[in-house]
């Protein structure tokens, strides 16, 4: 029997038939049936279905935005970075959401990046911004690892201002995050010329931004390849990293998340400053 006539049979055709003789539409289901449905999915499915239609968008929103407000279970993690040597994570948390923005803030709120502004070195970037926590410890969930296209440049040169940064070329998602820039407080040594201590205080974003999918190629070579890699960043809503010691691992990085924070009459500024200048870069 030729190889082609064995997908004709009819042992292959129950499948469709279960299909056709089910009759029922979900797009023809009540708003609540739908919704109770949505309800024991988990994130990473919520954010999918927020994809689909603009129906399921509205329906899954709610649930996803009571989901989000559990740190445990998901948080958005900001990753910074310059001249790969000093690396930052901060966690945020949902604070305020409606069907066009999402608005986060730092889970520490104190925690604060030591920087350095300098013509020698490049500028700081934001490099990734992606989800994390127990919901999305899985490599097969279908959320993008970076909704970044691109890292981010920030702007630390001039201390005492507030900066809101976007990115224009990304069109289809718009996000904006807001950071504050300080000198480094009197009671503390400089670690090198330039230093800048910057305060992240808001992340902004659509909340079509925060569910963009992996791309096709992208899920092909996770299932292929891709192995997880804990760094120990759970369970930390604020962790640096910096090059070990020539003594310790060549190139090696080490995470740990001691850092001293920023004073706390800087802290306190944190979105009820009135001294600072907003400046939109």
């Amino acid at each position: 029997m030729p190889f082609a006539k064995v997908f004709q049979q009819k042992c292959y055709a129950p499948a469709k038939l279960a299909v056709d003789q089910c009759g029922v539409d979900v797009r023809q289901l009540p708003n609540e049936v739908i919704s109770r449905v949505l309800s024991f999915l988990p994130v990473p499915d919520l954010l999918s279905v927020c994809l689909v239609n603009p129906r399921f968008y509205l329906l899954a929103i709610p649930i996803l935005v009571s989901r989000l407000r559990d740190t445990r279970e998901c948080h958005l993690r900001l990753f910074f970075d310059q001249e790969s040597r000093w690396r930052y994570t901060v966690d945020m948390v949902l604070i305020k959401a409606t069907t066009s923005k999402f608005t986060f803030v730092p889970i520490d709120a104190s925690a604060s990046l030591r920087l350095f502004s300098s013509k020698i070195l490049r500028n700081p970037v934001l490099s990734k911004v992606a989800w994390a926590g127990k919901s999305f410890q899985s490599m097969s969930q279908p959320i993008s690892q970076n909704f970044l296209s691109r890292s981010i440049s920030l702007n630390i040169k001039q201390a005492g201002h507030c900066f809101k940064t976007t990115d224009p070329k990304n069109k289809k998602y718009s996000f904006t995050f807001t950071h504050s820039v300080f000198n480094t407080p009197e009671n503390t040594v400089k670690a090198r010329p330039g230093e800048r201590w910057v305060v992240p205080q808001l992340f902004e974003c659509d909340p079509l931004f925060v569910c963009q999918r992996k791309g096709g190629w992208t899920r092909l070579f996770e299932t292929l390849h891709s192995r997880p890699t804990p760094r120990g960043l759970d369970g930390q809503t604020f962790t640096s990293s910096a090059k070990l010691p020539p003594k310790g691992q060549t190139g090696g990085l080490e995470e740990y998340g001691t850092l001293p924070n920023i004073d706390g009459a800087m802290a306190k500024s944190n979105l009820v400053s009135t001294t600072l200048n907003l400046v939109a870069y």
